[in-house]
């Protein structure tokens, strides 16, 4: 059947019932319900399809609407929830001013210093000390806060701080001098530690009275200051393995100063040197009982070196001489990083040569360490 014949079947089919849309017309509905032998008219059955799909459509379109709705409530709930973590996360992420709030202000009255700090804010802390020595703390109450303090002799630059309760700092600084302050500062301590020596500086800014020191549980030692009675330094040998020092500075106003520290005691590296029978090379010798990573020396100022990765306990090798006058200026470093330093110089002439019949050979040996050598030096322990 094709598609023309079809659609004029149709027409025949509408035809045939002309008042089937006619809503006043009784019979024509009785027409429609009724067909003959009880089986339905084709028109019975066109109608009632078309109603049918009618129906299912519009579920449809309803269902897909309501999908819509929903999907479309999801998405904005879905964005209004973003919206609010992400200007959580900024609100969060805004950093608190840290810019300084207090007033601060430092005056000298009848041979004291009044402290006086004021903030916007409530102070959690005023902390002050004399050029950066030990702090003195004093807890807030509100948003002001004063303290009188010694004044002390000389020249001594006074640190204040003040911080509040958002933990925002505000810092000041006065120098003050003064000849009839109070001696309130107590000596400071500083240690430095070259090798296996130790070397102790205590200074006082009036004088100091006496220092002591005392290794592990040994013999307190005292020591008074000479030339300086503002400083005293003491050289020390740091003993082989673990030890503790305890120094005690104090001054003449008996302001005192403790301070002990743990050292682990190291060896510095040993170096022999030996010129060869004909004074032609230098046989050279490095020991350590850790071991050596690198040696580095000049001969006549032409540099030399070598690292050692294994770190052998002892390295040995073999040095030429130029003709006529040499100096030789070598370090040994071991795995602790102790140095030696040999410093030393000697002659070689060729035997039969001019000027070995016209000079003598002269070699001396000077050395401190427990080294030999055949060239005069002078050793530096670093």
């Amino acid at each position: 059947m094709n598609f023309y014949k079809w659609g004029g079947q149709m027409n025949q089919i509408l035809n045939s019932e002309p008042n089937m849309t006619n809503k006043t017309s009784k019979s024509t509905k009785t027409k429609v319900n009724k067909s003959v032998n009880n089986e339905p008219k084709n028109t019975n059955i066109f109608y009632d399809q078309n109603v049918n799909t009618k129906s299912v459509s519009s579920e449809k379109l309803i269902r897909i609407f309501a999908i819509l709705m929903i999907v479309f409530a999801l998405c904005l709930i879905s964005t209004g929830v973003y919206s609010y973590m992400t200007n959580q996360e900024v609100v969060q992420d805004i950093p608190v001013s840290k810019e300084p709030t207090a007033e601060i202000t430092a005056e000298e009255t009848d041979g004291k210093v009044k402290i006086v700090a004021s903030d916007k804010k409530n102070i959690n802390q005023l902390v002050y000390s004399w050029n950066g020595q030990k702090e003195n703390k004093v807890q807030g109450e509100g948003k002001k806060i004063e303290k009188t303090i010694d004044l002390p002799a000389g020249t001594n630059n006074l640190i204040i701080s003040v911080i509040n309760e958002d933990g925002v700092e505000s810092s000041f600084e006065k120098v003050f001098e003064s000849e009839n302050g109070m001696d309130i500062i107590n000596p400071e301590i500083s240690l430095n530690v070259e090798n296996a020596k130790l070397t102790i500086s205590v200074t006082d800014e009036t004088a100091i009275d006496f220092v002591t020191y005392r290794w592990n549980d040994e013999e307190e030692k005292a020591v008074k200051p000479t030339d300086n009675e503002k400083e005293v330094k003491i050289d020390l040998e740091i003993k082989k393995g673990e030890n503790d020092i305890t120094i005690v500075a104090v001054d003449k106003n008996n302001n005192t100063t403790t301070e002990t520290k743990t050292f682990k005691g190291v060896t510095i590296p040993e170096i022999t040197i030996v010129t060869s029978a004909d004074g032609s090379t230098l046989d050279i010798t490095c020991k350590h009982e850790k071991g050596i990573k690198r040696v580095e020396y000049t001969l006549n100022d032409q540099p030399y070196e070598g690292d050692f990765e294994d770190s052998p306990t002892s390295v040995q090798f073999t040095q030429a001489l130029d003709e006529g006058y040499n100096r030789i200026i070598l370090t040994a470093i071991s795995v602790e990083n102790t140095k030696y330093t040999f410093d030393g110089e000697t002659t070689y002439y060729p035997e039969g040569s001019r000027a070995e019949n016209e000079n003598t050979n002269t070699n001396t040996n000077t050395n401190t360490n427990t080294n030999t050598q055949e060239t005069e030096n002078t050793n530096t322990n670093e």
